[in-house]
């Protein structure tokens, strides 16, 4: 069971078992239409080739507004006890929240298998959350330098007063522009 706060200071458990995972797979489809089922994030694609990969698990993790899908799903019962509708709950979630549901999704999802795939996802799990950290602060220091600044100003004044940089050529011409 994972305890999620969000940022309007709502709390609410999220916990997997057999009954939410059912319920998930009547009420979310992947983006090929198929139903679904959150019990099959071990299943991985072409195994033994350099292209493995687990598809239900990226597709999950690449998707925010599957995840939130799947996140109002798993939390239907408690949003209705409280009398919030899927539009209430859709609205008061920022990107924050999004970030902070899909670890604990993962992390529940992960305690709801044996130990033998619960080993194999945490590290799976671990190390996908490393490399966002990792990419996160390459990011923050790409954006920090003056080299990046200097071309954000560029594109900014070349948009404000229209000699915008080639960087920005793809800006239509009869935007509207601030003067």
């Amino acid at each position: 069971m994972q305890i999620l706060k969000l940022e309007n200071g709502s709390e609410w458990i999220l916990k997997i078992n057999v009954a939410s995972a059912m319920y998930v797979r009547s009420r979310v489809l992947r983006r090929n239409g198929e139903p679904l089922d959150l019990l099959r994030i071990t299943e991985v694609s072409n195994p033994g080739t350099p292209n493995a990969k687990m598809d239900l698990l990226s597709e999950i993790t690449g998707d925010a507004l599957l995840l939130v899908e799947i996140f109002y799903a798993l939390l239907k019962s408690q949003l209705d006890k409280k009398n919030i509708s899927e539009e209430q709950f859709y609205l008061s979630l920022t990107g924050d929240d999004i970030e902070r549901a899909t670890d604990a999704l993962m992390k529940e999802l992960i305690d709801f298998f044996p130990e033998a795939k619960k080993r194999v996802l945490r590290a799976i799990w671990d190390t996908t959350r490393t490399i966002q950290q990792r990419a996160e602060k390459m990011l923050d220091n790409l954006i920090d330098t003056p080299a990046m600044e200097a071309k954000i100003e560029k594109i900014v004044d070349g948009i404000l007063y229209g000699n915008a940089p080639e960087s920005s050529a793809s800006i239509p011409e009869n935007s509207p522009s601030v003067n």
